[in-house]
């Protein structure tokens, strides 16, 4: 004679690393095939039922672990944005394709810019920009009497910004000639990616 046994659960809460997580009710069913009297002397019985219901909370802890590990993740991919390594030749070589026009070559991986305008006051401003790749990428940047440098280095950590307030680089940026502003706002942008 076969016999069909229901087992619930309820209410089931786990706690993984101090939060419970509410599983709700465990519903399994089993059948077997034996009479009541064997069936009550059965152990073997009472045993899969115990495996059953430890499977069935190790199922449903492995459930609640990977919804409690994603937002783990996202702060560690955040951390990971924050720990921005830079792949300087890649970068170089970028910088070299979108190089634009008035930049000359003056050294061995150095290319400087120069740019003449009257003023309002009928006074000349010179404006030089110099990039060089060695172990950083540095840009300086000379606008008027106004001295800006910035550092690229591999580890974004280490980057950094000399001789000007970075509350000023978009004020130092808009007084840049036009053909050369977007190119020196993506790198400062990457010098500041801390």
């Amino acid at each position: 004679m076969k016999t069909r046994n229901t087992f619930t659960l309820k209410n089931i809460v786990l706690n993984i690393e101090g939060n419970p997580i509410e599983l709700g009710d465990i519903n399994f069913e089993n059948e077997i095939e034996c009479s009541v009297q064997e069936l009550a002397q059965s152990g073997s019985f009472v045993k899969d039922i115990i495996y059953q219901i430890r499977d069935a909370i190790k199922e449903a802890q492995a459930s609640a672990q990977q919804v409690y590990d994603q937002p783990r993740r996202e702060i560690e991919d955040v951390e990971a944005v924050s720990e921005q390594n830079w792949n300087l030749p890649t970068i170089w070589s970028v910088m070299m394709r979108t190089l634009p026009e008035g930049f000359e070559k003056t050294g061995i991986g150095v290319y400087t810019y120069k740019y003449e305008k009257e003023d309002a006051d009928g006074k000349n401003k010179k404006t030089s920009i110099r990039i060089s790749f060695n172990d950083t990428i540095d840009m300086r940047i000379y606008v008027g009497d106004t001295k800006a440098s910035f550092y690229l280095y591999e580890d974004a950590e280490r980057s950094w910004v000399d001789g000007i307030n970075s509350t000023l680089i978009s004020e130092l940026i808009s007084e840049l000639p036009e053909g050369v502003r977007e190119f020196v706002r993506n790198f400062v942008k990457k010098v500041l990616t801390k």
